[in-house]
């Protein structure tokens, strides 16, 4: 099992080792300054690296085509370049939902896929105008990149100007190999993390099932819940909606799992206790709050995860 660790304020001078998979985190400073070599290159980066760059909101089955092709480059160490938020946050529409998975789920996800290393992008106003040419060169000269595996409508640099065609060809004369799965498509519609978010808007946990390969999982890990209304030894757990990064369904009443925390014995840490058959409760949405069914024999600071039931 994998502890919870709070990375929100990960510094950038700071690497981190993940429990138990050993997978490296660095920040993005930390790459632009192993490319400029003012910092000596890590030797997890010597033998070459196989990479994926994205959000990975979810993550859904179509990042899994995309972490299956790194981690299939055998001679190659398999990272990932992803943002401490994820890009649908920056969206100046304001139609953006919220996210899928907190920072802390995605890192879970990634570690435990046997991923060597993640880099942290802290999206900026100075990152946003880095055109893609010097970004793919910062991964070549900083990350010792190798193969790179994108979406084939995946896009970077100044205003998303470089493509699959530019990627190709960047790659191409840098002796790097690129690779573009075709999208994957679930119940004839292809796999995105905006449809996954309109799917949990709506209520629709079978079809999130579907995509995310698992219950969708709303981390409570940082939730301060208020408890009231007690009943038949029941507690009414509430937290404030605007607290909470990650996307919710519409107002109801969910069927939901409650994913709880222990401690490890020979650590002290906590970790997440993931079980098929875990306490079943209910959580109402509301406008401006979230309550949450619960025992009065569990704690509410233990409450890691709810699991939304689909059927």
């Amino acid at each position: 099992m994998i502890p919870c660790i709070n990375l929100s304020h990960l510094p950038d001078t700071m690497i981190v080792l993940w429990y138990k998979n050993d997978m490296t985190v660095f920040s993005w400073n930390q790459i632009t300054a192993f490319a400029a070599g003012s910092s000596p290159l890590p030797s997890v980066f010597s033998a070459g690296t196989a990479l994926s760059v994205g959000s990975f909101d979810g993550p859904h089955k179509g990042h899994e085509e995309l972490f299956e092709a790194v981690k299939s480059q055998k001679q190659l160490v398999p990272g990932l370049i992803t943002f401490r938020k994820p890009l649908g946050r920056f969206k100046k529409n304001g139609t953006y939902s919220g996210d899928i998975s907190t920072l802390q789920q995605r890192l879970e996800i990634f570690g435990q896929k046997g991923f060597a290393f993640v880099v942290l992008i802290d999206f900026s106003a100075e990152f946003s105008k880095m055109n893609g040419s010097d970004f793919l060169s910062v991964l070549v000269h900083g990350c010792n990149m190798k193969f790179i595996a994108e979406g084939q409508d995946f896009r970077c640099g100044y205003r998303g100007a470089t493509g699959r065609s530019e990627i190709a060809a960047f790659a191409e004369s840098n002796g790097v190999r690129a690779f573009f799965p075709v999208p994957v498509l679930v119940d004839r519609h292809r796999v995105s993390s905006s449809l996954v978010r309109q799917h949990i808007r709506s209520g629709n946990f079978i079809a999130v099932e579907k995509m995310l390969n698992h219950r969708y999982r709303l981390d409570c890990s940082g939730f301060g819940w208020k408890s009231a209304c007690v009943s038949d030894g029941d507690v009414w757990c509430s937290v404030p909606v605007q607290s909470i990064t990650q996307v919710l369904p519409k107002s109801g009443r969910y069927d939901v799992l409650l994913v709880l925390s222990e401690s490890r014995p020979e650590t002290g840490r906590a970790t997440a206790v993931f079980d098929a058959h875990g306490i079943r409760s209910q959580l109402l949405v509301e406008p401006k709050i979230l309550r949450l069914k619960v025992s009065q024999s569990v704690a509410p600071e233990k409450i890691q995860a709810v699991e939304f039931i689909s059927g």
